[in-house]
């Protein structure tokens, strides 16, 4: 008989914290299933910024989602940094 473990959920995050301190430099937070962060993304590089225990499959997947969802990303940071300056 085998099993099969099952993995945790992951949440990317556009941070206001992270919106209101850098506004000129967008990020994408990568957080567990139990609320801990993981890991910063740069959005316009997939580039790690903070490191907090990645492992390699997390950073394969990030890039992969701010490959495949940047753009949208970007978009809602420019305009949240307009929301929060007004």
């Amino acid at each position: 008989m085998s099993y099969m473990k099952e993995f945790g959920q992951v949440l990317l995050e556009l941070s206001k914290e992270d919106i209101r301190n850098h506004p000129e430099k967008p990020v994408l937070r990568l957080i567990d299933d139990d609320g801990e962060l993981l890991g910063i993304f740069d959005l316009r590089t997939s580039e790690v910024v903070r490191d907090f225990n990645l492992a390699d499959y997390d950073i394969q997947f990030v890039q992969k989602e701010i490959a495949r969802n940047g753009e949208n990303w970007l978009e809602t940071w420019d305009d949240y940094v307009g929301f929060l300056s007004a």
